[in-house]
């Protein structure tokens, strides 16, 4: 493996990323807090996941500890954007300062079945 792939991995994985937020935010505030039967709920909420997730991961990775981004699922849809813009920022620059060595070591979290 090497850098570049996961550059442009992340490259596409957040070009669709945008082209879901620009539906995201032609939604009424009715329809993106709206409960539906899928996954994890609301639109809100699935975005929120999607950012915890991706924010959960790239933290381990960095740090090799457990964190979590809180309690987000009540702001509004611009402060979870603006939020997963953040989390974009930190992931690229994760990236782009992963070293041969990073790329070969195991992670795996504490958590997982041996």
């Amino acid at each position: 493996m090497d850098k570049a792939y996961f550059q442009q991995l992340y490259d596409y994985t957040y070009w669709a990323d945008r082209k879901v937020w620009a539906c995201v935010m032609t939604l009424s505030e009715q329809q993106y807090r709206q409960d539906i039967d899928f996954s994890v709920g609301p639109i809100n909420v699935q975005c929120v996941h999607m950012l915890a997730v991706e924010y959960w991961w790239i933290h381990f990775l960095r740090t090799g500890e457990l964190d979590f981004v809180g309690d987000i699922y009540d702001q509004s849809r611009d402060e979870v954007r603006a939020r997963w813009d953040a989390v974009e920022r930190e992931v690229r620059a994760y990236i782009d300062a992963l070293t041969s060595e990073e790329l070969q070591r195991p992670v795996k979290p504490s958590f997982w079945d041996p």
